[in-house]
């Protein structure tokens, strides 16, 4: 890619989509298996407190799309759709990992573990789609 320049406009426009993405299906997600989450959700914060740290939350979740998104496009051979699903699907293991790592040392339950894999790689490959879609080839 030598000589290659990032379009910026197309760049934010994707990490914008790939951002409401990745949150509306991570809430999907959330919301559909939130009996098998419980004992994960347990360990957290009361629920009037965790509000307040939404913003930690979301700017954490930001600053991940951005990232996403910049390692994307500067790695991106086809820019196709399939090509940023199967990127999405890498990053959503790599995110899963971190559960499972979480997983050894706090008591939560296999079905939470299991639940919160699901939710990284399908919101993630979605994430992955919608960005390829929107930072198409020139």
């Amino acid at each position: 890619k030598k000589g290659y320049k990032m379009n910026i406009k197309r760049f934010w426009m994707a990490v914008v989509a790939a951002y409401i993405a990745m949150t509306i299906s991570g809430i999907i997600g959330s919301m559909i298996f939130m009996d098998q989450l419980s004992s994960y959700s347990a360990l957290g914060r009361p629920e009037e407190e965790l509000y307040g740290m939404m913003p930690y939350m979301f700017g954490a979740y930001i600053v991940m799309t951005i990232v996403f998104v910049y390692l994307y496009v500067n790695i991106r051979k086809t820019g196709d759709i399939v090509e940023g699903a199967k990127f999405g699907a890498l990053i959503g293991i790599l995110v899963s990992c971190l559960t499972w790592v979480l997983y050894s040392m706090l008591p939560f339950e296999m079905p939470a573990l299991i639940a919160d894999n699901v939710i990284n790689l399908s919101s993630n490959i979605f994430g992955g789609m919608v960005m390829a879609k929107v930072y198409k080839p020139a």
